[in-house]
């Protein structure tokens, strides 16, 4: 798994290719406890459109960053998972929570 990190006025961006699974979500965790605690940062959009496979672990690191940045007063935007992956968070009632989308 890649992480691309890019921030602009407030805004961190986080791009994620690859697999996203128990060996590297803690990766995925620690950018966006990163970008949680990064003075400034009022939206976190992760985009997900080179991401082929997520499961419970990358949902959980998913959804612990969701509730770090509500407590923290800023918004988390999930953009862009693929059709495997968006099933996945439909499945688990996270894809209306992490993209905003009804």
């Amino acid at each position: 798994m890649r992480i691309t990190v890019s921030s602009d006025a407030g805004v961190v961006q986080l791009h994620v290719a690859g697999e996203l699974d128990m060996a590297t979500a803690h990766n995925l965790h620690k950018a966006l406890r990163q970008a949680v605690t990064q003075p400034g940062t009022t939206t976190i959009l992760i985009d997900f459109d080179q991401v082929s496979f997520c499961d419970s672990s990358g949902l959980e690191a998913l959804d612990r960053a969701y509730g770090e940045a509500i407590k923290a007063g800023i918004t988390l935007r999930l953009l862009n998972p693929q059709p495997n992956v968006r099933r996945i968070f439909d499945l688990t009632c996270l894809l209306q929570t992490l993209t905003g989308s009804p």
